[in-house]
């Protein structure tokens, strides 16, 4: 059957009024997109406020240095509490080791904790690594170590202006090689070598100090009084630094003229180890700090 019904014509002021609806609506939408996608203006083209509450990651990707260490120190701190820092070398002058080496903690320092428990002698507390590994497996070479009297922040980040890290010397003909742990620093009494290897670092949890070598020198234990008035002192006063530094060039006879002078506002680290066939004999590379970075 066929449909004879009319369709409604609307009015012209019906017409009207449903042109007006149509402009709100169309005018309504703009705003709404606005406010859901910004505008187009490009002067106002302003980054995303971050989410309140939102917390940057302290391990950020975008830090080469986090990057790297951080998963270093969870690692040893995780295996033996007394992990305290990486020690590196420009172009590996330490640990240039290839795959197979009888060390298998290479860069890695620890510390005796002496100075915690307040008690015994600063000798025997530096004992403790001098025959055990990281992992306190018997080691002829023990582990390079940081001396008893040097103190730590709540990060395990030393606060002393010296800090005294001690490494064997390996004689070479007891493993055929003469590269094991701090037997290479004797290299540096070579001046062609030191213009080589004359800057290293230490990275500590969070942060990583840079060094350039100062002086190189042979300490006669003859010559020890007490720790105070010695390399081996963690912190000097003005005067003592003054006579220690004179000494050196006076005295020990430094192996280097650097040009690089240390002075009472400076931080420094001294590395020690003993000399071929002279017990009576240790060697000493001190180092200046140039270069401080958190992380």
């Amino acid at each position: 059957m066929k449909n004879t019904k009319k369709k409604k014509k609307l009015t012209k002021q019906g017409k009207i009024i449903f042109g007006l609806g149509g402009v709100v609506l169309m005018a309504l939408l703009l705003l709404v997109g606005t406010i859901l996608f910004g505008g187009n203006d490009k002067k106002e083209n302003k980054p995303t406020p971050p989410i309140s509450g939102e917390v940057t990651p302290t391990h950020d990707s975008g830090n080469p240095l986090a990057d790297k260490y951080n998963p270093i120190w969870e690692e040893y701190s995780d295996l033996n509490e007394d992990y305290i820092a990486y020690l590196e070398w420009e172009n590996d002058l330490l640990y240039n080791y290839g795959d197979d080496t009888t060390d298998p903690y290479p860069h890695l320092i620890v510390r005796s904790r002496i100075v915690d428990d307040k008690q015994g002698d600063v000798n025997i507390a530096n004992s403790e690594y001098m025959r055990n590994d990281i992992a306190h497996d018997d080691r002829s070479f023990g582990q390079d170590f940081m001396d008893g009297d040097n103190a730590v922040d709540e990060n395990y980040v030393p606060t002393d202006q010296n800090i005294i890290i001690y490494g064997h010397y390996v004689y070479p003909e007891k493993y055929g090689v003469d590269f094991l742990k701090f037997t290479p620093l004797h290299k540096l009494k070579d001046r062609s070598v030191y213009d080589t290897y004359d800057t290293f670092t230490l990275t500590f949890n969070h942060q990583q100090r840079t060094y350039q070598i100062a002086h190189v020198f042979n300490y006669e234990k003859s010559w020890f009084k007490d720790r105070q008035d010695s390399p081996v002192a963690t912190n000097y006063s003005e005067q003592e630094l003054a006579t220690y530094m004179e000494k050196i060039e006076t005295t020990y006879n430094d192996f280097l003229d650097t040009g690089i002078e240390i002075g009472p506002d400076d931080n420094f680290v001294t590395l020690q180890t003993c000399v071929e066939n002279d017990e009576n004999t240790l060697f000493f590379v001190v180092a200046k700090e140039i270069d401080r970075v958190n992380f």
